[in-house]
C-alpha cells in the first residue's frame, strides 16, 4: 500500500506551482484539512488538462488511503461500544453477557438425533420435539399419592385465601427483573414494572377470582419450553433438562402461593433439606456434607465417622454410610431401600442411571449398593453440585 506522504509528494511533483491556486478542502470532509491544486486556466492546453485528470486521480487515490484508518477506527468503535456495555450491564444483565459469548462460538450445538422409546433414532425436528416432551411428561404425575409427614401440619380449614392484595400485587411487580424474557402472553416484565401503578389492582383482582374459582387463566398454562442439554449421552432424552418460559403475571401470583405455602411447612422441613429455605443454597449444601467427610479423613477414621449421613439439594440427595463393616454395609443398604421405597409411595422416580456411588477411604472394600432392583455403578470422579469431587476428595470446579 503506498502511504499518503508519497502520493502527496508525488501529486506536488506533476505540478507547476506558479500555475495553480491554493483551495482549501471543504470543512465538512470528516478528514484533517489539506491543500488541493486547482489549474487557473484549462482553455487549449492539453498539458494542463492532462495534468489536471491525473491530479483528479491520484486526489481520489490520496482520500481512498486517508479514509482507510478512519473507516477501520469508526468500525472498532461501534463494536467496542455495546461490548463496553455489556461489561458495565453484566451484574444486572447476565443473559445478554452470555448469549453474546454463545454467539461468538464458532461452533453452534443444536439437539442430534435422540433415541425414543422403541430405541431407534430420531433425526426430524418435530420427532425430536415429541421424544422431548414424551420423556418430561414422564416425570410427572396427576395422581394423588399418599404424600405422609412425619409431622402433621396444622391448617385451619376456615383461613383465608393467600393474600393477593394490591400493595403486595405493587412490591412483587416492582421487584421484577426487566432484563428476563416475557412467556407466551407477550407481556415483558419491565412493561409491568414501569406500569406498576397501573396494572397493580387490575392484577390484584385477577389473582383473587383466580383463588377462589380454582381457575387460571388460559395464557398463564401456555408454557414455551426449551432443551438444555446437560451432560453424559446426547442421544438419551433424560440428559435434557427443560427450561421453561411462562406469564410473568402468572409467575407473581405463584411467589404469593409460595409466601403462603411455606409459612405453613417451613416448621416441618428437615435441617438436611436445602435449597427451597432461607439462608441454605449450593454452598451451605456442600460444607454442610463435605465438612463432616473431611474432617473423618483428617483423623484417620473415615469410615467410624459418617453415620448414614443424608443430605439434599433441590431435585439432588446424597447418602453415605460406614461400610468397614457388614452391620454398617446392611444399614446403608437398607437407607436406600427407604429411598426408593419412600420414592414409589409419593409417585416420583429417581433416575437410577445417573446414580452412582463414590468410595471414600484407603481401606474402602468398595462393596456394591443397588436402588430398587437396579445395582449401582461406581465412579472415581464425580460431579456435586457444580464440582468435582473423586475418591480422594480432591474438589476442583
Amino acid at each position: 500500500m503506498l502511504s499518503p506522504w508519497i502520493l502527496e509528494t508525488d501529486l506536488l511533483r506533476q505540478l507547476s506551482l506558479s500555475n495553480y491556486a491554493e483551495v482549501t478542502s471543504p470543512s465538512s470532509l470528516p478528514l484533517k484539512t489539506f491543500t488541493l491544486l486547482r489549474p487557473l486556466s484549462l482553455h487549449g492546453d492539453d498539458h494542463a488538462i492532462n495534468a489536471t485528470t491525473k491530479v483528479i486521480s491520484m486526489c481520489c487515490l490520496y482520500w481512498s488511503h486517508r479514509s482507510q484508518p478512519y473507516s477501520q477506527i469508526n468500525s472498532d468503535i461501534n463494536k467496542a461500544q455495546p461490548e463496553l456495555k455489556l461489561a458495565r450491564d453484566v451484574k444486572n444483565y447476565k443473559k445478554g453477557f452470555f448469549r453474546y459469548v454463545n454467539n461468538k462460538q464458532k461452533q453452534k450445538e443444536n439437539i442430534g438425533p435422540l433415541l425414543n422409546r422403541r430405541g431407534e433414532l430420531v433425526t426430524n425436528n418435530t420427532e425430536k420435539a415429541e421424544v422431548l416432551n414424551t420423556f418430561f411428561t414422564s416425570v410427572f404425575t396427576s395422581t394423588v399419592g399418599p404424600q405422609a409427614l412425619g409431622t402433621k401440619i396444622q391448617v385451619d380449614a376456615n383461613a383465608d385465601p393467600p393474600s393477593a392484595k394490591e400493595e403486595l400485587v405493587c412490591e412483587l411487580l416492582q421487584k421484577l427483573d426487566p432484563y428476563k424474557s416475557m412467556g407466551p402472553d407477550n407481556i415483558h416484565p419491565r412493561v409491568l414494572r414501569e406500569l406498576t401503578d397501573v396494572v397493580a389492582k387490575p392484577l390484584s383482582i385477577i389473582f383473587k377470582k383466580s383463588w377462589r374459582s380454582g381457575n387460571a387463566p388460559e395464557e398463564w398454562k401456555k408454557v414455551n419450553v426449551t432443551s438444555l442439554y446437560k451432560k453424559s449421552l446426547k442421544e438419551d432424552p433424560g440428559n435434557y433438562r427443560p427450561i421453561s418460559l411462562t406469564s410473568i403475571p402468572g409467575k407473581v401470583m405463584e411467589r404469593i402461593l409460595l409466601g403462603a405455602i411455606t409459612s405453613q411447612i417451613k416448621h416441618v422441613i428437615g435441617k438436611s433439606q436445602h435449597r427451597f429455605t432461607k439462608g441454605k443454597l449450593c454452598l451451605t449444601n456442600l460444607i454442610a456434607f463435605y465438612d463432616k467427610v473431611t474432617c473423618s479423613v483428617d483423623v484417620g477414621d473415615l469410615d467410624d465417622g459418617i453415620k448414614c449421613t443424608l443430605m439434599k439439594f433441590a431435585d439432588d440427595t446424597k447418602l453415605s454410610g460406614e461400610v468397614d463393616t457388614s452391620e454398617g454395609r446392611a444399614t446403608l443398604q437398607e437407607d436406600l431401600d427407604r429411598l426408593e421405597e419412600w420414592a414409589n409411595k409419593n409417585l416420583m422416580k429417581f433416575n437410577k442411571y445417573k446414580c452412582k456411588v463414590l468410595h471414600l477411604g484407603r481401606h474402602n472394600p468398595g462393596v456394591q449398593h443397588r436402588l430398587g432392583s437396579t445395582w449401582l455403578g461406581s465412579n472415581s470422579v464425580e460431579g456435586d453440585l457444580g464440582v468435582l469431587v473423586d475418591n480422594k476428595l480432591n474438589i476442583s470446579e
